[in-house]
């Protein structure tokens, strides 16, 4: 709990209400949108392409969400539909090389050990390179093509497949063998639409990983490290909400309500809908730091290159009024143990 007077009772009247309307819509639209997104980006007119590239790319953004939310169990009363529902919010976002359990573990570790996880140590895979090609993936970085991002992911399976079971290693192929030919389809029926389809998911990694870049300060450990207790109040201090909109707060729905982090941290099986509430109510015990979207927005445009490079998320200070300074908070690359992975 935040504080004392903040009871049991509270956090119930946010975690316990349900409202399964909302979480069909948001499952629905976001099928809905990528399929349907992927048909008009095959289609001829460039109105109809435009349109599906935003609906793919929302849909592919909001199914790692959805997944996300789907880790913490707050659609269903059952863990295996929680699961299933998971599973396919994989499928959409492609990370069903993992199985959806071993991924909700893995975030899940993130909330109760209050750190940064990872399998893949980019600093020394970056410092082996040669600098021709440390050169080439800044460039590429600098042009906001995800290119440390991608490698990072093509080694994640390698790992799966390497340190896993045989079941595993099977199970790497056969989705690759999937995904492969579902893409060589695409691209037999419509080159364009498979280019168009690229454009959206790197569109959707930005997304991703501008929304996530600000919103920890926590340390930074391999997934079999040995790590401190961390108590609710440091993992609070080391949490930021990174709005789209204080003023109008309908405008976060657009990421089902992913920037309400600190209330989402301090209350992990609180459902999406229900974090503008929490947040209002933790804000009322505590000091919620908030980071608008602009600062967001500026600091991951200027420290894009620096971020690659160094485990160190940057300095962040509170002044006595308690204004955040971010001119050396550069954040986190490439987003937790979350999604597109």
């Amino acid at each position: 709990m935040l504080t004392s007077t903040f009871s049991q009772s509270n956090w119930n009247s946010y975690t316990q209400q349900q409202q399964p309307l909302w979480n069909a819509a948001a499952l629905l639209y976001t099928i809905g949108g990528y399929y349907g997104g992927g048909c008009l980006l095959c289609a001829e007119p460039l109105s109809l392409n435009a349109l599906g590239i935003f609906l793919v790319t929302h849909a592919l953004v909001l199914s790692a969400y959805l997944a996300h939310e789907l880790m913490h169990g707050t659609f269903f009363s059952s863990i295996k539909t929680n699961h299933r529902w998971g599973a396919l919010m994989q499928w959409l976002h492609g990370t069903s090389y993992a199985r959806f359990q071993d991924l909700a573990q893995g975030h899940i570790d993130h909330h109760m050990k209050g750190v940064d996880l990872y399998l893949f140590d980019r600093i020394a895979f970056i410092n082996r390179l040669p600098a021709a090609l440390k050169t080439l993936i800044a460039a590429l970085e600098w042009l906001y093509f995800p290119a440390l991002f991608l490698i990072r992911q093509v080694a994640g399976v390698a790992i799966i497949y390497r340190q896993g079971t045989y079941g595993d290693r099977v199970r790497v192929i056969a989705v690759l063998l999937l995904r492969v030919a579902m893409f060589a389809a695409l691209g037999w029926f419509s080159p364009k639409g498979l280019l168009l389809y690229g454009l959206a998911y790197v569109g959707a990694i930005q997304i991703i990983s501008i929304m996530d870049c600000l919103q920890h300060t926590y340390e930074l450990y391999p997934y079999d490290a040995v790590i401190p207790k961390k108590s609710l109040a440091d993992e609070q201090s080391h949490t930021f909400s990174t709005p789209i909109s204080r003023r109008y707060p309908w405008l976060n729905l657009l990421l089902i309500n992913f920037s309400y982090h600190n209330a989402h941290h301090a209350a992990m099986k609180c459902p999406w809908y229900n974090l503008p509430q929490l947040d209002t109510a933790i804000n009322q015990q505590q000091t919620v730091h908030y980071i608008s979207l602009w600062q967001v927005l500026a600091n991951y445009h200027r420290f894009r290159i620096q971020r690659l490079f160094d485990d160190n998320e940057g300095c962040i200070s509170v002044d006595p009024q308690g204004n955040l300074n971010l001119d050396r908070f550069y954040g986190v690359m490439g987003g937790t143990s979350l999604l597109l992975a």
